[in-house]
């Protein structure tokens, strides 16, 4: 994590990545369901702490766990993966 950035700056930068992905007319329903349970779960939070990007970790392993998502979404999905690892 960068030392000019808090960790609340980055999860807004994690929250964005995913609203951009739930406009993306190509991401599935339950692809969508999901990422909207790991955005509120970021945007709720008081502090994000490592228990709750461990859940939000768990919630993107879920969704990259879908066959049927397109290549390119799946790299969009592992770059949020790594946003929310360096949370940690």
């Amino acid at each position: 994590m960068s030392e000019t950035m808090t960790l609340n700056q980055e999860a807004q930068m994690v929250i964005a990545k995913i609203e951009e992905l739930l406009e993306d007319e190509l991401v599935t329903k339950n692809v969508k369901a999901k990422l909207q349970n790991i955005r509120e779960l970021l945007k709720s939070a008081e502090e994000v702490d490592s228990v709750i990007v461990e859940k939000a970790l768990d919630e993107v392993e879920d969704v990259n766990e879908d066959p049927n998502i397109p290549s390119f979404i799946r790299e969009d999905i592992l770059n949020v993966t790594s946003m929310l690892s360096a949370l940690k």
